[in-house]
């Protein structure tokens, strides 16, 4: 096969894939987004904003009425809110597990004024979740 065929069969190949990658996608989406709502909450919790996360959470509503993981999510933000670190380390450790679980924990071991909070928080990141980057050091990614 010479250069200029090999050429030709490479960029009909390249722009068979992109068609077919625009078919399965759809409209520039990859499925259904965080709704604002819930993202708003997750903001506050990372922002350690208080009043923001007030708003975030009477915008949100009851996590009863969002579908997982955004439940977990709000709850998240409710437990934040809440101010008491043994509900939001229980919640952490609680199932199922996943991001919004984590990011307690997370939350927990980089804020929680007690020691022993932090301390427990890492233990929960550690034996829930060993693989994370959040770990840092030798069982995980760099944090």
């Amino acid at each position: 096969m010479s250069g200029r065929r090999l050429l030709v069969l490479v960029l009909v190949a390249a722009a068979c894939g992109a068609i077919c990658g625009e078919v399965t996608r759809g409209k520039g989406s990859s499925g259904p987004g965080r709704p604002a709502a819930v993202e708003a909450v997750l903001k506050a919790v990372d922002g350690n904003d208080g009043a923001s996360l007030s708003r975030a959470l009477e915008a949100a509503g009851e996590p009863s009425r969002w579908p997982m993981p955004w439940r977990d999510e709000v709850a998240l933000g409710r437990a934040v809110a809440a101010g008491d670190p043994e509900a939001l380390l229980a919640f952490a450790s609680g199932d199922p597990k996943g991001a919004p679980r984590a990011r307690a924990a997370l939350w927990l071991r980089e804020r929680a004024a007690d020691p022993v909070v932090r301390d427990r928080a890492q233990r929960v990141l550690a034996e829930r979740y060993p693989s994370s980057w959040a770990l840092g050091g030798s069982r995980g990614g760099a944090r």
